[in-house]
């Protein structure tokens, strides 16, 4: 498994919003809070946004399997609201951190994805596949590098807008230069089987949505 690199890289947050899925419910809900501008990571001249991590210091003293669904459900948008598109994994390791646990067992996933299911019912995050995102959504390009993230913990709309963030700077590139450039954009050092799958997928899916094209030369958008 490809692991983010440790290497040195400063630049550009790509920001695309996505279709907004209405405000949430006035009952149990908590103020979405505005993260702190993460620091940038960049690689020559074509740059990603660090990725920030939502807090994971312990704030709760009690038992978590008897916390109430509410409140699991509020620290949950919390937490998807500072990283969301995130993996559920990654939101449970940061979930179950604020109450002094270090590992999920199924009990706690089973309780974190009732707890998901109340806060997508609030409209306060939406759940797609394995993946949490905030409301309104929004994909921005992230650095992994030194976070520990593997490569199947990315959401597919962001190896997307990495992808084209890369056609959009180069112009026309070969496929291969152009995986090896999205990986090292997103902080990987190495491409290994399940980044080049995730990376290439991405682009057959463009192509076969018209959006770029394949040359000669190599990979463009149209």
């Amino acid at each position: 498994v490809a692991t983010p690199s440790q290497g040195a890289v400063d630049d550009v947050q790509v920001a695309v919003p996505g279709t907004p899925a209405g405000s949430p419910d006035a009952v149990g809900t908590v103020p979405t809070p505005v993260p702190a501008p993460a620091r940038r990571r960049s690689v020559g001249i074509l740059s990603a946004a660090r990725y920030a991590k939502a807090d994971d210091g312990q704030k709760f003293s009690g038992e978590f399997h008897e916390e109430s669904a509410p409140r699991v459900a509020d620290e949950i948008t919390t937490i998807v609201s500072v990283e969301g598109p995130v993996h559920i994994q990654d939101a449970a390791i940061r979930l179950i951190a604020r109450w002094g646990l270090s590992r999920t067992g199924s009990r706690i996933m089973d309780r974190i994805s009732a707890a998901c299911g109340l806060a997508q019912r609030r409209r306060s995050i939406e759940v797609r596949g394995e993946f949490l995102w905030a409301v309104p959504p929004l994909v921005v390009v992230r650095s992994r590098e030194g976070t520990g993230i593997t490569a199947e913990r990315i959401a597919p709309e962001e190896y997307r807008e990495a992808v084209l963030l890369c056609l959009n700077h180069h112009g026309v590139i070969p496929r291969k230069d152009l995986v090896v450039t999205v990986r090292t954009l997103l902080g990987f050092s190495r491409t290994g089987a399940k980044l080049e799958s995730a990376i290439d997928g991405v682009i057959q899916d463009l192509m076969r949505e018209g959006v770029v094209g394949e040359g000669s030369g190599g990979v463009r958008v149209r």
